[in-house]
């Protein structure tokens, strides 16, 4: 993970999470082995966990902010409120991203300065299988 502590980040990625023990671990990894990505930094917004997810979020390295309210806003408008980054970025703890997620969002914003928001693919670890299925074929 491309980062430093002096230096901003382009981009924040914000990860709202409650109870993801399962599923937060793949997660952060198949963030940090970004290709080409640029400075970035993540925080992982814990709503509030009875399990392991904060304990594990922290063995990766990245940054664990607490959202005592519960409900997903709240735990995305905390971690927002802590991400230091151009551009903010959110994804699901149970959500494993590619592994050029970051450096094409980043090329996306450099092509189209007006744009404020993008949108890419990304697959579900958890979840209805069916929409799994969905998720899979709108990719392709």
């Amino acid at each position: 993970m491309r980062r430093s502590k002096h230096t901003k980040p382009v981009i924040s990625v914000v990860i709202p999470a409650y109870n993801e023990e399962r599923f937060i671990s793949a997660c952060l990894s198949a963030l940090q082995k970004q290709q080409d990505p640029p400075l970035y930094e993540i925080i992982v917004a814990d709503n509030n966990s009875t399990d392991k997810t904060s304990t594990i979020a922290k063995q990766h390295g990245v940054r664990v902010v607490v959202a005592r309210q519960k409900g997903y806003a709240h735990a995305a408008i905390a971690g927002i409120a802590r991400a230091r980054g151009r551009f903010i970025v959110m994804t699901d703890a149970d959500t494993i991203v590619p592994p050029l997620w970051l450096s094409t969002i980043s090329e996306a914003f450099k092509k189209h300065p007006d744009a404020v928001a993008v949108a890419g693919p990304f697959q579900f670890c958890d979840g209805p299988m069916s929409l799994r299925i969905i998720v899979d074929v709108a990719n392709r």
